[in-house]
């Protein structure tokens, strides 16, 4: 009776283990990616949680259980079936045992997946919009929950010179790990701050691919955004400055130097990673006046 019991007990330990594992590692990943982000100087929260992240994490909570708990259990059940019809020798009951929990773990799988499939293809047929195979809604798929913290650009035009500037905290949470240079700007044409108000959300994941193809040891320190009053040629919410970084430098710079003169600048040397444009600039002033012998990167995305 007790070798029954201790082998009971391993079994269930070995069952237990294959499912906390599994869910230990979805979980370092982080369910909710909010909350956990706080500003060095005010200890203000840069990606506060919304109702947005509460579906998120119902998002995260369902396709854990779909695609990691279902098959988990579908690959352990129908394998325990499998076991026990290759012991059951000449016992009829034992052997029924085994095909019935083969049976229950191929139906339970096919019945989950199917559900994925009859929602998916019903919202192909009646969406408009296609991405990758799976219906999209919103320009994401349907399967998927985006908490964009970015607020949608808002362009002023260049001639205001005064007034409020917008509020960028939310968009340098979103751009973490890259370096946003404070303090951020208040006032439009308020001298010696970097905002990033406005930036396209495309440039965002842009900037933020940039760092980690970089890689770790790679530090992306945004100096310049768009606050145009500061930047002759940052009127598009698509270019910024990036401050040398050897390990940064080494990267747009390893492909050598690319013969084209665009991206507001023509006399200094640019490089090309990707479609963007990367231009080793002297540090200006607001009307194009060299200042100095610093340099930084001048991007184009």
């Amino acid at each position: 009776m007790f070798k029954a019991f201790k082998n009971n007990l391993t079994i269930s330990l070995a069952f237990l283990a294959i499912l906390i594992v599994p869910f230990l590692a979805y979980a370092a990943d982080g369910l909710v990616p909010c909350g956990n982000q706080y500003d060095a100087t005010t200890g203000k929260i840069l990606n506060p949680c919304t109702l947005c992240h509460l579906y998120q994490l119902t998002q995260k909570i369902i396709h854990f259980l779909m695609f990691t708990i279902a098959p988990t259990l579908g690959v352990l059940v129908i394998s325990w079936g499998g076991f026990k019809i290759l012991i059951a020798g000449g016992d009829p009951g034992a052997k029924q045992a085994g095909y019935k929990a083969i049976t229950t773990a191929a139906v339970g799988l096919l019945i989950v997946f199917s559900a994925w499939i009859v929602i998916n293809e019903f919202l192909l047929f009646f969406s408009s919009q296609k991405g990758g195979g799976t219906a999209t809604i919103l320009s994401n798929p349907w399967t998927e929950v985006n908490c964009n913290l970015n607020p949608a650009p808002i362009v002023i035009p260049p001639t205001a010179l005064a007034g409020a500037w917008g509020d960028d905290s939310l968009i340098r949470a979103s751009l973490l790990p890259v370096i946003v240079k404070s303090p951020s700007c208040a006032t439009i044409g308020q001298i010696g701050c970097t905002s990033v108000f406005g930036l396209m959300e495309d440039v965002v994941l842009k900037i933020k691919a940039l760092k980690t193809s970089c890689g770790a040891s790679c530090v992306v320190t945004i100096t310049g955004g768009t606050e145009y009053w500061l930047h002759q040629t940052h009127n598009n919410n698509r270019n910024v400055d990036l401050a040398k970084d050897g390990v940064l430098d080494a990267y747009i710079t390893k492909s050598g130097p690319a013969s084209i003169t665009s991206c507001g600048v023509s006399t200094d040397p640019h490089y090309q990673v990707g479609a963007d444009i990367y231009v080793d600039e002297p540090n200006r002033d607001a009307n194009g006046n060299i200042t100095g012998t610093g340099r930084h990167w001048h991007v184009c995305y």
